[in-house]
């Protein structure tokens, strides 16, 4: 009777830890439904050709961070930072954000391949670029985890897909600053918070070696920016930034930009 009784206990710990994984996805891809801004069409919107117009332009690529999931005011760190700009040079910012929510290595690697986003990349003064979380994360895989070892073949499969991104790009444009930015830790206040931050902290690693091997390719860590408060910067569905945690995003990105300050008149 005394190991019937431990076996469902078990078996009822098992099905609530599905049970919560369960609902957790359904609330979060709910939420992140209302704070997406639009997607791009499946054709890539054409960017006016780089001349003479004294123009700053931005290509974004990536995932749902750089999409702006989560910001209800519906800019993202991406629509932050090019405030920034275009206040501190008085450019006009021409910007186009080719990100898609749920965007995975391989996947990105292939929009890569398009004549057009080719096309917008090499007129690009700056490329941003986040990259990996959906990889990791696996739609709720990742929860999953209980140690680094489970994370090695994913790791190497999205590192060699980082690789060929990194290659991509500096191909169609060598001189352009790319800033890719790291990942941080949701669920830094879950029980296994500890056990994740490990996990991402080396994957974070791993993806700035890779980064480290490209000529003005900048890894931008902020995994620091959320470890703290995570929750005071996270969105509803507890797993994107909020409108400040995009902010402070953007004000780390500023900080590197390298830009002529603009000289104002009289």
């Amino acid at each position: 009777m005394k190991g019937a009784a431990v076996k469902w206990v078990s078996l009822f710990s098992l099905l609530s830890t599905l049970l919560w994984i369960t609902g957790f996805f359904i609330a979060f891809h709910d939420q992140a439904a209302k704070h997406t801004p639009p997607q791009p069409a499946e054709g890539i919107p054409a960017m006016s050709p780089k001349g003479d117009d004294g123009a700053f332009r931005i290509v974004a690529l990536g995932d749902s961070l750089t999409r702006g999931t989560g910001d209800e005011t519906g800019k993202g760190y991406v629509g932050y930072l090019a405030d920034h700009i275009k206040k501190r040079t008085g450019k006009k910012i021409l910007l186009r954000n080719l990100a898609v929510r749920g965007m995975v290595s391989e996947k990105l690697l292939g929009q890569l391949r398009l004549s057009e986003v080719q096309r917008q990349i090499s007129d690009a003064d700056l490329i941003l670029m986040t990259i990996g979380g959906n990889d990791l994360f696996q739609k709720g895989k990742a929860l999953q985890i209980k140690s680094k070892k489970d994370v090695g073949p994913v790791e190497k499969k999205f590192l060699r897909h980082l690789d060929a991104i990194f290659r991509e790009i500096r191909k169609r444009n060598p001189n352009a600053y790319v800033f890719f930015i790291g990942l941080y830790n949701p669920f830094s206040d879950l029980a296994e918070g500890k056990t994740y931050s490990e996990i991402i902290r080396r994957w974070n690693f791993a993806a700035f070696e890779t980064a480290e091997k490209y000529p003005r390719v900048v890894a931008v860590p902020v995994f620091d920016l959320f470890e703290i408060d995570v929750n005071g910067f996270l969105n509803v569905d507890k797993f994107h930034p909020n409108a400040e945690g995009y902010r402070r995003i953007a004000q780390r990105l500023a900080s590197l930009v390298p830009l002529a300050e603009r000289k104002e008149s009289g």
